[in-house]
């Protein structure tokens, strides 16, 4: 088992660190983080606080409320690779301690993820293979 908390913790610092090369690379390529959030805001990829209940809607604070509750209840609550990783652990305090520590590194990588794919829609928000006759219908993409 320490093989394997050993291995995932390697992972994690590798992966994290390639999205954190990749964040901070492109951001600097494309003129900065203000020239990126600009652009997401210009294209409409920014809201926050959209308190609309209209279940048509995409992303709103309530959709994201409860669907999140229930995504992150299933990854927490009955996964396998976390129920493991609970059950390692001698005691139900430490348990909750580690999962109240594996809170900050969620909020990074989910910060970083956003940030690459803000980054990504700046640099290619004027790519349109459809409209450039590149492909010619969409499931050719």
């Amino acid at each position: 088992m320490k093989a394997v908390v050993l291995t995932d913790l390697f992972q994690v610092f590798v992966i994290f660190g390639a999205m954190l090369v990749v964040v901070i690379k492109g951001s600097i390529d494309l003129g900065g983080i203000d020239f990126i959030w600009n652009k997401s805001k210009e294209g409409q990829r920014i809201e926050f606080f959209n308190l609309e209940v209209d279940p048509t809607v995409r992303h709103t604070v309530w959709s994201l409320t409860i669907g999140g509750y229930f995504t992150w209840l299933s990854i927490y609550g009955v996964s396998q690779p976390m129920v493991q990783r609970y059950l390692t652990i001698p005691n139900i305090r430490g348990a909750r301690i580690a999962i109240w520590l594996n809170l900050p590194g969620l909020a990074t990588i989910v910060t970083v993820t956003t940030l690459a794919g803000l980054l990504i829609y700046a640099k290619y928000f004027d790519c349109d293979p459809i409209k450039t006759k590149q492909v010619s219908a969409p499931d050719h993409l």
